[in-house]
């Protein structure tokens, strides 16, 4: 999915430069909107964690209510065996409609969480070149983009 949309920003990205030199305003307009929001979409794609934090938070809460409900007393140390913990999360797993085959036991901590890289749109580049007195064209417009690609690739 992600190389889909990738590609299809580079695509769009390559009609826009070939507009470009036509001056065709209103095609360069959707253009330049379509690729941003295809970028941003891309980037959260990219910078979404697998779980959220609170929902394995929530699932640990969840797992030691239901534990504690029990009859069947579980002993956990590291002189027990530790069998009656696996049945008991099996279990677990199965009333509650979670698949422990691809269990990611060390990956979930090891990613610490990310920020969305929230790049700026068209109309806030132009904006800014207003107001600061710069020229608002389609080249101050394509400057600023390479200045956040390498930016956005500098923080990852």
């Amino acid at each position: 999915m992600i190389e889909v949309l990738k590609q299809w920003a580079e695509d769009v990205s390559k009609v826009y430069d070939i507009l470009a030199f036509g001056h065709t305003e209103r095609a360069l307009e959707i253009l330049a909107k379509t690729r941003t929001s295809l970028r941003q979409a891309i980037a959260e794609l990219e910078s979404q964690e697998p779980v959220a934090h609170s929902v394995i938070s929530g699932a640990l809460f969840d797992f030691m209510g239901w534990l504690t409900s029990r009859k069947e007393r579980i002993v956990l140390s590291s002189a027990d065996n530790a069998s009656p913990a696996v049945e008991a999360i099996t279990e677990f797993a199965r009333m509650r409609n979670l698949s422990l085959d691809d269990a990611k036991v060390q990956d979930w901590h090891t990613h610490p969480p990310q920020r969305t890289w929230q790049g700026l749109t068209d109309e806030e580049i132009k904006t800014i070149c207003l107001e600061n007195g710069w020229d608002s064209s389609w080249q101050s417009l394509r400057f600023s983009q390479a200045i956040e690609a390498k930016l956005k690739e500098r923080n990852g």
